[in-house]
């Protein structure tokens, strides 16, 4: 028959194993990070005529192989937002070929189509970049949300991040969605804590006349 003081030390045992498990997985979690190509742009855009700036960003490339080279669809709903200007970053490698692509913005069906290869001497490269900045104009009104996601180039499988077997590199896919917000928003912030502000004044005064 198991002693009860037996039988704490057993339990005891068993929650420090499970902790060091639990604390191991963590941990490699930390270490073990996912590679994400992800869309960033503000939670909020606008008002219709202002600029903003959506930046297509590699993240937690694996150092096994590398990056070598990408090729991205980004496409948004059309009607919402014009996309203006590409801003590419070319200081990834120091040899490149491309951009590929001659016209790569077509808003009339909201979508960008780019892609940059590297070549001799230039090595894989591990870690995060940003591979592309795209400026944009809102042309919609208010209250509209402007979905940013990625869609397959063909001829991919799966993913847009090559290696230097021109072997896709699995990685997840984030999108973003910004809120596209009246003018006024902002100003009626402002004006919202002006009237709290002199209310709580006023009261303040009314308080000190009556002592």
């Amino acid at each position: 028959m198991v002693s009860i003081k037996k039988f704490g030390y057993i339990t005891i045992l068993t929650l420090l194993t499970i902790s060091l498990i639990s604390f191991g997985s963590s941990v490699y979690k930390v270490y073990a990070q996912e590679t994400v190509l992800k869309a960033v742009a503000p939670t909020q855009i606008g008002p219709p005529g202002e600029n903003f700036t959506v930046s297509v960003v590699a993240e937690n490339i694996p150092e096994d192989n590398g990056m070598y080279g990408w090729e991205i669809v980004l496409t948004w709903p059309q009607g919402l937002v014009n996309c203006t200007e590409e801003t590419l970053n070319l200081n990834i490698w120091p040899s490149y070929l491309g951009p590929w692509v001659t016209d790569p913005i077509d808003n009339d069906n909201g979508k960008y189509w780019q892609s940059v290869t590297a070549t001799a001497p230039s090595e894989p490269v591990s870690g995060t970049y940003w591979l592309v900045n795209l400026t944009f104009t809102v042309i919609a009104e208010p209250c509209n949300y402007v979905n940013f996601t990625f869609e397959l180039p063909q001829g991919y499988t799966a993913y847009c991040l090559l290696n230097q077997d021109a072997e896709e590199i699995p990685h997840e896919f984030q999108g973003s969605e910004p809120h596209i917000v009246p003018e006024f928003s902002t100003m009626f912030m402002l004006a919202t804590v002006f009237t709290i502000t002199t209310a709580l004044l006023a009261s303040k005064k009314k308080f000190f006349k009556k002592l």
